[in-house]
């Protein structure tokens, strides 16, 4: 198969992870965490209703969890961002420093009040956005509104010096093979990675049986069908040309292709 510009064939793309691709169908883009406590209501009831459908309209209106009350539902929707609002959360690399690509300014997330938590995600044509966590608001599914990622994580910069990375994303579930293609990124970049704090991914998910197993299952995925379908959708110039919200959609339908054992609608008899 010819491969598109750009896009090796060992690129390993990161899905967002079951939950949260609820969350990203979801034209409300309610929390996945919690609406995932709805959706195995209805995947272990016996409506032939389809998931949405049922949680708003149909026979679970009325369900109201104690884990995760109606009123909790509706306040937690995380933010999507549009092609013009990621701009304003799009980073670069000068001379070794993360920058703010519009301002020019130099990123220091020790400067915000109450130690917000920073994170970033590494789109799959290799552009940087970061941004400020706020937890049921704003996460890593925001900056591409849900689509395909190569890293994703959290790290602390210091007048544009980066000083610690971690590898950690409940969205994406990333695996060491994601932190290290954000270090080759930095190191092609000139960033000075000597002094720079590394948490890998096992440092979440080492010890956790049933996180390992997903992470793996995900590795697998990112693996198989979905870069190669995908590059097939986006495999002549005018088509990679396009914005990368068009291409976030792109994957963000063909994830949910490879996964069809596991789809939210069930065939109404």
């Amino acid at each position: 198969m010819q491969l598109g510009k750009g896009v090796s064939e060992d690129a390993r793309f990161l899905l967002l992870a079951f939950q949260h691709w609820i969350e990203a169908i979801d034209p409300r883009h309610r929390y996945g965490h919690s609406l995932n406590l709805y959706y195995e209501v209805w995947r272990k009831g016996d409506t032939g209703q389809p998931f949405f459908y049922w949680l708003d309209i149909g026979d679970g209106k009325e369900v109201n969890l104690k884990d995760c009350p109606r009123s909790k539902l509706r306040q937690q929707c995380i933010k999507y961002l549009g092609p013009l609002e990621r701009e304003h959360y799009e980073y670069k690399i000068v001379e070794g420093k993360i920058v703010h690509k519009k301002s020019n300014q130099l990123l220091d997330t020790t400067k915000e009040p109450n130690k917000s938590k920073w994170i970033f995600v590494m789109s799959t044509s290799k552009k940087l956005y970061a941004g400020k966590k706020t937890k049921g608001a704003f996460h890593h599914s925001s900056f591409l509104a849900g689509g395909a990622a190569l890293s994703a994580g959290s790290f602390s910069v210091v007048d544009g010096i980066l000083k610690s990375i971690s590898a950690y994303s409940g969205h994406y579930r990333p695996t060491d093979e994601n932190l290290g293609s954000f270090l080759e990124f930095l190191k092609e970049h000139d960033v000075n990675l000597h002094e720079v704090g590394v948490q890998s991914t096992d440092n979440y998910y080492g010890n956790n049986y049933e996180n390992k197993q997903e992470r793996a299952g995900l590795k697998a995925v990112n693996k198989a069908e979905p870069a190669s379908f995908q590059l097939q959708i986006l495999g002549t110039p005018e088509e990679q040309n396009k914005s990368e919200a068009v291409t976030s959609e792109f994957y963000l339908k063909v994830s949910l292709i490879t996964q069809e054992k596991r789809c939210l609608e069930r065939p109404i008899s």
